[in-house]
């Protein structure tokens, strides 16, 4: 969220003493996020988490798993597997579904999108989205 690098990010947090790094949904999209992975695993005593968004897509999306296995959410979950294989990732994360609708707004102080809740989706069938996803 500070215009670093995945790279420029986990070489200050590692500079900073920290030895346990999320990566996630606040950075920017980069072409080589995969590669740049493979270069950050091998920072000595550092051990990762990966957040679901990670890596970024170049179009910011809400990932919402009550939508289930839909073709953007399949590239997300694959990226975010493949990310957390390639850093050996102590955990995944993943936010609960939501069963509504959701839109993304405009980008706020913190360079987080606002969000716009629409109207409720189906329960049964979020759950069972939901259950097709994971």
């Amino acid at each position: 969220m500070k215009g670093l690098s995945v790279y420029e990010s986990v070489l200050k947090t590692v500079e900073l003493g920290f030895e346990l790094i999320e990566l996630g949904a606040a950075h920017e999209y980069e072409d080589n996020a995969l590669s740049t992975l493979r270069k950050i695993k091998n920072f000595p005593s550092v051990s990762f988490t990966v957040h679901t968004l990670f890596p970024p897509l170049r179009k910011r999306v809400w990932f919402n798993p009550a939508d289930g296995l839909s073709k953007i959410n399949k590239e997300i979950i694959d990226g975010l597997f493949e990310s957390a294989s390639i850093v050996d990732a102590l955990l995944i994360s993943i936010h609960p579904p939501v069963f509504n609708e959701i839109k993304l707004m405009d980008v706020n102080l913190s360079n987080f999108h606002k969000l716009e809740i629409g109207k409720p989706n189906d329960s049964n069938e979020s759950k069972g989205n939901v259950f097709q996803l994971m």
